[in-house]
C-alpha cells in the first residue's frame, strides 16, 4: 500500500498487520521530496527513500507533479525496483 502521509486522513488508514506499506509526501513519509526548487523550465528536488537519495529534475511544474514523482518512487521501492 502506497499512501500520502501528508494528508491528515492518512492517520485513519487501518492497515492489516500483514500489509506492506510505503508512505510518501513532502512533509512526512518514508519517501519524501525535499529541497524543492522550481526553475523556470521545470522543477528540481531531492527524493529521499529508504534505499537511497536522488536529485530529480523534471520539466513538469507544480507540487502535484512532485507528489506524483514521489508516489511512483514509493511504489518502486515497495516493489523492490531500483
Amino acid at each position: 500500500i502506497v499512501y500520502n502521509a501528508d494528508q491528515s486522513s492518512s492517520e485513519l488508514l487501518m492497515l492489516p498487520a500483514s500489509a506492506r506499506a510505503m508512505p510518501f509526501g513532502m512533509q512526512n513519509g518514508r519517501g519524501r521530496a525535499i529541497n524543492i526548487q522550481p526553475p523556470p523550465s521545470g522543477t528540481c528536488f531531492d527524493l529521499v527513500t529508504p534505499v537511497g537519495n536522488r536529485t530529480v529534475s523534471t520539466r513538469f511544474i507544480g507540487d502535484f507533479n512532485v507528489m506524483n514523482w514521489t508516489a511512483a518512487a514509493a511504489l518502486a521501492v515497495l516493489e523492490g525496483i531500483s
